[in-house]
């Protein structure tokens, strides 16, 4: 049995004065108003490991982002643009 460990806006406003990049590796899934708030980060990368999930308005709200995404999983590279919605389907 696996847990989602969400990310919320709350943590992500935590983020806003880091320049170079965020890693949020222990984090599995991504809320909607989070991925909004990510996509409006100023630093040069965001790294998002382990995520299991998005729905279609986060990966959406992420493809905005400015930076350099990474976005990985236990199954490889996530393709935000060909699969938004369920990262284990690859």
């Amino acid at each position: 049995m696996s847990y989602d460990v969400e990310l919320t806006k709350g943590i992500t406003e935590q983020y806003p004065g880091h320049r170079y990049a965020v890693d949020l590796w222990e984090f599995t899934a991504i809320a909607d108003d989070a991925a909004e708030c990510l996509s409006n980060y100023e630093g040069d990368d965001l790294v998002l490991f382990n995520v299991e999930s998005l729905s279609g308005a986060a990966a959406e709200s992420l493809s905005k982002y400015k930076g350099q995404l990474e976005c990985q999983n236990r199954y490889g590279h996530v393709d935000l643009q060909t699969n938004p919605v369920d990262a284990k389907q690859r």
